[in-house]
């Protein structure tokens, strides 16, 4: 372990003044600039298309459009569903007032949101490139900000895609406080600084919090042997950072605690299956495993695809990458000779990594999935341009991952152009603006603790005009076409629950499945909807849909001289 002079610290403040003329390649072309500012725009673009209407999604933008709205002060941020409780902190729900307040629109969370992770990433690709000069910058710039990972995790408002801030400007300073992987980027003071802010954030938007603080105390120790006033220097940046941006957090604490968010601490051992589930899932952040995000069920994927068959071959691709890229990976941590001298330190903190996420996630009341550390996401990251950057000098390596990054952008492409009219905020647009000009939040419905059980009387207002069943993609896929007509008048109906039951040629019953209509369903207006209801029962020769509930909404009366 080396001790820090004040010579690395004056040389970190002229790199930090470099950051932005580090977006200029070496002939002085802005061609950095124009390529973030081109992944910014297609970033925004597939965050725009994204699931809004779900209830993850709604529930989140309600946190802001209801401060906006009524002018509240929004105590509690995400809800955590399965332990009934809450995140502490307001800072959510600012994230989604204050654009709102700024610019009325529907789309200005979305705005802010890419906008701060652009930032974060940007950090995160200067310091990569500074680390790793051997790779090409418009490589690292455009799989950091164009891999599935940060695509669907940091694009599209719903609480995790906030949480790349805070991790990105949390990991960045671990890189440069720890003297075994500083590269002299940052003043000390600086990366401390950016460690706390970054710890302050993720606390107040995602429980995966908790893994942060463990870094923080690795970094304070290494520090201690750069003598009392250095580490006092960096205490005192890292508190004033996290004090700073847990603001939001101060008047929900003195208010009412901590929301109830110890509930979510319980002892359950993990095997060590779970060991190497954590592990592939953590290299899988920096790879092309973009199959997890095309749908949640399979049959579902196979419909995006029936629907859209020449996105079929860059599938075939992520599905080999997918697999590959982890094992490269996995292997390459093996080799010994690199040309830096924290290549050792690097590969251990990935290590490192791995095993504390598997052993916190033994106190955790969820199962380690990768959804739910991906906090970890910047580890991964750095971790894998390092790898790639000892076999870079191959062609084929530069070859595939010309075929990766075409594929990532064309497959990403076109799911954004799939789901778009049904699925996210364009599916019905005017209502999100009315319930911002109106300020009325009730328009989209109302916060998880307000609601009572479904209302009996969706299945009377909400009848269903026509139904069409059948097996689709080879007979394997329950798809149901349904045209439903709100006759009722007292309410709108959102996340309408369904129950869809099967027979076969004998009429003897095969069972049945649920599932809800992520849509708001206005009186007076007929809809048309697809449905996939999972996998076709073998032998199934018939089938009934009946709608059995759904959430009441305020609906959506139109005022003198508006119309819709």
């Amino acid at each position: 372990m080396t001790s820090l002079g004040p010579s690395e610290d004056r040389a970190g403040v002229r790199r930090l003044r470099g950051f932005v003329s580090a977006l200029r390649d070496p002939g002085g072309r802005p061609f950095l600039f124009v390529l973030a500012a081109a992944l910014f725009l297609f970033r925004l673009g597939y965050g725009l298309t994204s699931d809004f209407w779900t209830e993850d999604e709604r529930q989140i933008y309600l946190i802001g459009l209801r401060a906006y709205a009524r002018g509240e002060w929004p105590y509690f941020g995400p809800d955590v569903v399965w332990t009934a409780s809450r995140i502490p902190g307001a800072l959510q729900g600012l994230l989604i007032a204050a654009p709102l307040k700024l610019l009325p629109v529907p789309e200005s969370p979305f705005v802010l949101l890419n906008l701060l992770s652009l930032a974060a990433l940007a950090l995160l690709a200067w310091l990569v490139c500074l680390r790793v000069p051997e790779l090409p910058r418009p490589l690292v710039w455009i799989w950091l900000l164009a891999a599935p990972w940060t695509l669907n995790v940091s694009t599209h408002v719903v609480n995790p895609s906030y949480v790349l801030f805070g991790a990105a400007l949390f990991f960045a300073g671990f890189l440069e406080a720890m003297p075994g992987l500083r590269r002299g980027a940052l003043p000390v003071p600086a990366a401390f600084a950016l460690m706390g802010a970054g710890l302050a954030w993720v606390a107040q938007l995602h429980l995966s919090w908790m893994l942060l603080p463990p870094y923080a105390a690795v970094a304070f120790a290494g520090t201690v042997r750069s003598g009392a006033k250095r580490l006092a220097m960096a205490a005192g940046a890292f508190l004033a950072a996290l004090l700073l941006v847990s603001l939001p957090l101060v008047p929900t604490l003195l208010r009412f605690g901590t929301g109830g968010s110890e509930r979510n601490v319980a002892f359950i051992p993990l095997g060590a299956s779970a060991f190497v589930t954590t592990l592939a899932r953590f290299l899988s952040f920096a790879s092309l495993e973009v199959p997890r995000f095309i749908e949640i069920t399979p049959a579902r994927r196979l419909i995006v695809l029936r629907n859209a068959p020449w996105l079929v071959p860059f599938v075939a691709v992520s599905l080999v990458a997918g697999v590959l890229q982890p094992v490269a990976l996995l292997a390459l941590g093996f080799v010994r000779r690199a040309p830096w001298k924290d290549w050792r330190a690097v590969k251990l903190t990935a290590l490192a990594t791995v095993l504390w996420v598997y052993l916190a996630y033994c106190f955790a009341s969820t199962d380690p999935r990768a959804s739910a550390f991906h906090v970890v996401f910047p580890i991964a990251m750095v971790y894998g341009f390092h790898a790639w950057a000892l076999v870079w000098r191959y062609r084929a390596v530069r070859v595939a991952w010309i075929v990766v990054l075409s594929t990532t952008l064309v497959l990403h492409l076109g799911l954004a152009l799939e789901r778009a009219r049904e699925r996210s905020l364009y599916a019905d647009r005017p209502l999100a603006a009315a319930a911002i000009a109106r300020r009325d939040d009730l328009l989209l419905g109302r916060r998880r603790q307000e609601l009572a059980t479904l209302i009996s009387r969706a299945p009377e207002d909400l009848e269903v005009r026509r139904v069409r069943w059948r097996p689709a993609v080879f007979g394997r896929v329950s798809e149901w076409r349904v045209v439903l007509e709100h006759r009722g008048g007292e309410a709108a109906y959102v996340d309408v629950a369904y129950v869809a039951r099967y027979w076969d040629s004998q009429e003897r019953p095969l069972g049945g499945a649920t599932g809800v209509i992520k849509r708001i369903l206005e009186p007076g207006r007929t809809y048309a909807v697809r449905l996939v209801d999972g996998m076709v029962t073998p032998g199934t020769a018939r089938a009934e849909f009946q709608i059995v509930g759904a959430e009441a909404v305020k609906p959506l009366r139109e005022e003198p001289g508006r119309s819709r």
